[in-house]
């Protein structure tokens, strides 16, 4: 694991703080020292004697009280300021800096290079050879992710903490199925699993879309706030009979409609390569 990673995205991930606004403390200041001047006025007095001595201990009683309330307001006033502060502080230092989109993008890429070798590895393929032969990539949405997040860019493009990855390996025989969950963090990859169809047993082909809810951030510095929105997503399973596999591709969520096309698109292409492919087969074989 890299931690220079890992603390990276979760600062990407992670809301921008607002600077807290401070508040001032000139009134009570201004009370203060009229409450210094009435209590030295009235000091001043009670050395007078008679009605003036009265009236002294009037003017230093409440000049006191004045000046010790204002104090203390003054003193919870700067307190307050102190600790909004600090907690403004400690959020900005696990907010930002954040990393680029391109960096995003470079990490996400990398770790998808990595996870393509895991599938080679995992499903012992030396080679696809003969005709027909594919390897294709689904990036879907995890459906059942712990702590999804996702983060609109500044270039507009919607990025995942948690990605489910989707090897698809076509040979002139078989359909060879790498699938796990990448997180973005560690680069890690989990839950991973490992299918194998032969073609002439594949007997479900589907798409239905969906409606999934998660956090997204939207906007860009601070004032960014994390929403819960629902995005419309295409589900994909294949199978052989009560075996199938399902992954979920991002269609569009409605506050960013553009934002997931990257994903989308590539994943869509995969689907119907593996529709031809398997149309083909069966045209082969007939």
């Amino acid at each position: 694991m890299n931690d220079d990673r890992a603390a990276s995205v979760r600062r990407y991930f992670s809301v921008t703080p607002r600077e807290p606004e401070h508040r001032r403390t000139d009134n009570e200041r201004v009370m203060m020292l009229i409450g210094g001047v009435l209590g030295f006025v009235g000091l001043i007095l009670l050395v007078t004697g008679g009605l003036g001595r009265i009236i002294g201990g009037i003017l230093t009683f409440f000049g006191l009280a004045l000046t010790g309330v204002s104090y203390q307001r003054t003193n919870e006033i700067e307190m307050a300021n102190h600790l909004a502060e600090r907690d403004y502080q400690i959020a900005l230092r696990t907010s930002e800096p954040k990393p680029s989109d391109e960096q995003m993008d470079q990490w996400l890429d990398e770790s998808l290079g990595r996870a393509v070798d895991v599938a080679w590895r995992e499903l012992g393929l030396k080679s696809l050879g003969g005709p027909g032969s594919a390897e294709l990539q689904i990036i879907g949405i995890p459906r059942h992710a712990v702590g999804l997040t996702a983060r609109v860019g500044a270039d507009g493009r919607m990025r995942l903490s948690s990605y489910e990855l989707t090897i698809c390996c076509l040979s002139d025989r078989k359909l060879s199925v790498f699938q796990c969950i990448l997180s973005m963090a560690t680069g890690g990859l989990r839950h991973a699993t490992t299918y194998e169809f032969y073609r002439q047993h594949i007997s479900l082909l589907k798409t239905e879309r969906e409606l999934t809810a998660f956090p997204v951030l939207l906007g860009e510095g601070s004032g960014g706030h994390p929403d819960s929105q629902v995005v419309l997503t295409r589900r994909f399973e294949i199978g052989v009979g009560s075996t199938s596999i399902k992954t979920d591709i991002g269609v569009s969520p409605p506050a960013a409609p553009d934002s997931l096309e990257w994903m989308t698109y590539p994943g869509l292409q995969a689907i119907e390569e593996i529709r031809r492919q398997l149309d083909w087969s069966a045209a082969r074989e007939s």
